[in-house]
């Protein structure tokens, strides 16, 4: 269920829009990996829901503020089989079965009950805003600069939602200057990304055959100059 709504107010220099939104979903499918394959499981049934708002303002002629708001609840209603952290491989193996050989990773027949618990890859707030500020440099040239934010909420990265793969909330600032003819035919611009060097995963998982975790690191603080001509 979908409900939305487009605004433009003030000679169109401010245009506003949204949506708020409900989805059930039954007989979901959800993805893990095992240390050798992708497993897809019948998770049950989930939940989600929330609401997108999306603000463009133009203040003077040169200049555009422009901002958009995510925020998504997506909770398991059921999901009894769904898969264990490592610990909890580790621990129904070892201390409740009472193995003494063999690999838990490979062997193990744990599972967890992730009912009323949050989908991973799933950050509740999103905050996604910019300012670009546009002035002539004398007759021929034409300046732009462009200060960008990016906000993403603390979210788990694999299904188990195990603590050691739970990305924490980051802040992302972005910066560009850049300088090019008024027909512009070529520019020229002097950029940084993630100024503020936040550090996160961009993407990680269990591997339980080896008892242990991947993931990849996101870049940090990375500045750059680029040059463009456009035949």
């Amino acid at each position: 269920y979908e409900l939305g709504w487009k605004a433009t107010l003030y000679n169109q220099r401010l245009t506003f829009n949204g949506t708020l939104f409900l989805v059930d979903y039954e007989d979901f499918q959800a993805e893990s990996f095992d240390g050798a394959q992708v497993r897809v499981t019948n998770a049950g049934d989930l939940r989600s829901y929330g609401s997108e708002l999306e603000l463009v303002f133009v203040p003077m002629a040169n200049m555009i503020f422009g901002s958009s708001i995510g925020y998504v609840k997506a909770e398991y209603e059921s999901f009894d089989n769904g898969q264990c952290t490592i610990e909890q491989v580790f621990t129904k193996y070892y201390i409740e079965d009472g193995a003494q050989f063999g690999s838990p990773g490979t062997q193990s027949v744990c599972k967890q009950d992730l009912a009323g618990e949050p989908l991973d890859n799933a950050p509740e707030w999103t905050v996604s805003s910019y300012v670009q500020y546009d002035f002539d440099v004398g007759e021929q040239m034409l300046g732009i600069v462009r200060l960008e934010h990016n906000f993403i909420d603390e979210f788990y990265l694999d299904q188990d939602l195990d603590e050691n793969l739970a990305n924490d909330e980051v802040n992302l600032v972005n910066f560009r200057l850049s300088l090019s003819n008024q027909s512009r035919d070529w520019d020229v611009s002097v950029w940084g990304r993630n100024i503020l060097d936040e550090e996160y995963y961009s993407y990680g998982i269990d591997i339980p055959v080896m008892g242990g975790y991947a993931g990849f690191v996101a870049p940090q603080a990375t500045y750059g100059i680029t040059l463009r001509y456009f035949n």
